[in-house]
């Protein structure tokens, strides 16, 4: 019998397949569902026209590694529970311009706020000569990226310092003399409270959307790979590989378990509108998955809620990992199954 690994959708939504190893070396059968829907003004949901299709490569906001990441590959093993992100904008509110507005992401685990300036530039303050971001200017919308955060590269630095901001690589401010910096670009985004000030500081930048795999301390959960790496367990992980690795959220965007659906979620300011909410739909997605000689029943995971409030669309990405070391050339087909409200329904 032919070995085909076909995956038949049975939904009106977009699905991949593939295998994966985990960090034993165990082969293992992935099917990823991705459903994208368009939010009403009401917060109602409708399956979108256009449907993502689940990634397999990253995708950045500018040159890949060098700019923050915008969306990461949806194949992964290890995650333990809802990663939620949200990509977007900060508004002012009812498009009059403001200097600074606060923007927030409530739901069910979070409650997240940050505040957002326009354009400002570093100007030097007080007698001691600290360089500060200057008063802002009047804004109407302003991207909520990593580049708009505390952060970036300093290779002028003194020899043996650190070149970096290790966990914002590409924001704004690191520099190990801060009177270089006069008159540049300073952040606009912020935590409420927090005084920020140039200088080589190692700091965890503010924003919603996914920390690239290279960023700290994201990069530290990858595990050492080192000369007893390579003798003992290469190709395999490094013993201290950490499964959070694979989540890209910011920590506290990371739920400790999976989302079911109906959750209400609530964002302030990233809209036209003061305020923005949607819930989640209930839906139930699973696969089939069909050896020769038997199937088996996966039902799948919610790994990511991707909320894009400027664009009013929400996305969600569906796991379902089968264990099939030493069967996978019996698997003859998958099909990917939903039920739940209208919106499964094929047109």
């Amino acid at each position: 019998m032919a070995v085909v690994w076909q995956l038949l959708n049975n939904t009106p939504f977009a699905v991949e397949r593939g295998f994966l190893r985990d960090r034993a070396g165990a082969e293992l059968w992935l099917g990823v569902l991705r459903a994208s829907f368009d939010v009403g003004a009401d917060g109602a949901l409708k399956r979108a026209p256009k449907q993502t299709p689940p990634r397999r490569t990253a995708e950045w906001y500018g040159e890949p590694g060098l700019s923050s990441l915008r969306d990461e590959p949806d194949f992964c093993l290890g995650r333990l529970g809802t990663d939620v992100l949200v990509h977007g904008h900060a508004h002012a509110p009812q498009g009059r311009p403001v200097a600074a507005v606060d923007v927030a992401l409530r739901g069910p685990g979070l409650d997240k706020r940050v505040r957002v300036h326009g354009p400002r530039v570093w100007v030097e303050e007080g007698a001691a000569g600290a360089v500060v971001p200057g008063a802002a200017q009047p804004f109407e919308r302003v991207p909520l990226i990593y580049e708009h955060a505390f952060g970036g590269a300093d290779r002028e630095g003194p020899e043996g310092a650190a070149p970096r901001c290790e966990p914002n690589p590409v924001g704004a401010g690191f520099c190990h003399e801060p009177r270089r910096l006069l008159g540049t670009p300073a952040p606009h985004v912020e935590y409420p409270g927090v005084v920020l000030r140039a200088g080589p500081v190692q700091v965890a930048p503010p924003g919603f959307a996914p920390i690239a795999p290279h960023w700290q301390p994201r990069m530290a959960l990858a595990g050492t790979y080192d000369e007893a790496w390579q003798q003992r367990r290469a190709p395999l992980l490094p013993d201290d590989y950490d499964d959070s690795f694979c989540r890209s959220a910011p920590p506290d965007q990371q739920l400790p378990g999976f989302l079911r659906g109906g959750e209400l979620f609530e964002l302030e300011h990233m809209t036209p509108e003061p305020s923005f909410a949607l819930r989640l739909p209930e839906l139930e997605v699973s696969m089939v998955t069909s050896f020769v000689g038997g199937s088996e029943l996966t039902v799948a995971d919610l790994h990511s809620v991707r909320i894009y409030p400027s664009e009013r669309r929400l996305e969600l990405t569906w796991h379902a990992a089968v264990p099939c070391q030493g069967k996978e050339h019996t698997i003859e087909r998958a099909t990917i199954h939903c039920r739940g409200d209208r919106s499964c329904q094929l047109p």
